[in-house]
């Protein structure tokens, strides 16, 4: 049986962007491969979420295509054509607050047996 992506918008309206390829796999891990390497594009044309088809039964979704807002949950990172040493660089919040970074070590203390 065919895997296929069914791109949606958020409100769940189906969506058939003239932008991609029609995208058929021959098994499940082809398609969530894929999915892994063109999320991105998917959101860059509109596509809000997807479900995962095998034939016309659907084995899961609507997923998510939008990242979670990692800033909310005080581990945002400034994308990169932020970090380019602009004033607003300096603003922007520390990924990893001081109290929750793991204690600095160095020397042989610091390689742990395997």
């Amino acid at each position: 049986m065919p895997w296929t992506w069914q791109y949606e918008k958020a409100d769940g309206a189906r969506v058939v962007p003239d932008e991609l390829p029609e995208a058929i796999f021959a098994s499940q891990g082809d398609a969530e491969s894929w999915l892994g390497e063109n999320w991105r594009a998917l959101l860059a044309v509109g596509i809000d979420q997807v479900s995962l088809l095998e034939d016309t039964r659907t084995e899961y979704g609507p997923m998510n295509l939008h990242p979670a807002d990692l800033h909310q949950n005080g581990l945002w990172f400034p994308p990169p054509h932020l970090r380019d040493g602009s004033p607003g660089w300096r603003s922007w919040p520390d990924p990893v607050p001081r109290d929750r970074r793991a204690p600095h070590r160095s020397g042989p203390s610091a390689v742990r047996p395997v």
